[in-house]
């Protein structure tokens, strides 16, 4: 991938490489003036038109892969509903159902705010989308984020040892939808959860310094009162969708 174009001006920009402090992995590049003293090991990668020549893109077709519809059904691949034939354990040689069958995965996130928007039929239509498309196995993934507005904490209570129940019933319906059709579900049970003065963590002081898991901004707070707010305001269904 990129990190950022290489400008071909007189004057040539130059770059400096940034490591994220919550992804150390990743890295990015910024422009830095006239200095040019990358971080260790960085490099400054050339843009993909500048590799390989600029396309163009004025013949490309528009909306080929639309959000309501597919191009391909393989979903008959996949055995129906999931789990039907036994539970998927992790084995020495990879993955296998109770019945000694081995079990290959292919699969997608579906995560953060397309959790919890949408109607119950979108959710339907999209968990028969992804079986069409050759899925059968889907992680859900930041659930727990404090930037995904509502999460499945509840909103009305200061600590994040309350879940919510309405975001509950939101991912239930997915992986009710996606186990009709035959996609296993991976639920991650621990993503970018921030932990509260509340909840009476040990050191959460030396927490809340921190900029990476555990940090509380004033920004997050005003946010989490504004999404209570507008819960107050717009109720959302108290019904589950589904039971």
């Amino acid at each position: 991938m990129p990190l950022c174009p290489r400008r071909t001006s007189s004057k040539v920009k130059k770059y400096r490489p940034v490591f994220s402090r919550q992804q150390p992995a990743a890295r990015r590049a910024t422009q830095s003036g006239d200095e040019n003293t990358p971080a260790p090991r960085g490099v400054v990668r050339r843009s993909a038109d500048e590799r390989y020549g600029v396309e163009d893109r004025s013949t490309w077709y528009r909306d080929t892969l639309l959000w309501d519809r597919w191009p391909v059904d393989v979903s008959f691949l996949n055995e129906k509903p999931a789990g039907y034939m036994g539970t998927c354990v992790p084995t020495a040689i990879g993955s296998s159902s109770t019945m000694e069958r081995r079990c290959a995965s292919g699969g997608a996130n579906v995560q953060a705010n397309a959790l919890f928007q949408g109607k119950k039929e979108d959710v339907a239509l999209q968990a028969k989308r992804i079986a069409a498309l050759g899925y059968n196995l889907v992680r859900i993934h930041h659930h727990d984020s404090p930037w995904v507005r509502p999460n499945v904490f509840d909103p009305f209570i200061p600590t994040t040892q309350k879940l919510d129940d309405r975001s509950l019933d939101r991912i239930d319906w997915w992986v009710k939808c996606l186990k009709d059709e035959g996609i296993y579900v991976w639920m991650d049970l621990h993503v970018g959860r921030q932990f509260a003065k509340g909840d009476n963590v040990e050191g959460f002081a030396e927490l809340a310094r921190r900029q990476g898991s555990g940090r509380v901004s004033a920004t997050s707070t005003r946010a989490s009162k504004a999404d209570a707010q507008v819960r107050r305001a717009v109720p959302l269904p108290n019904q589950p969708l589904h039971r």
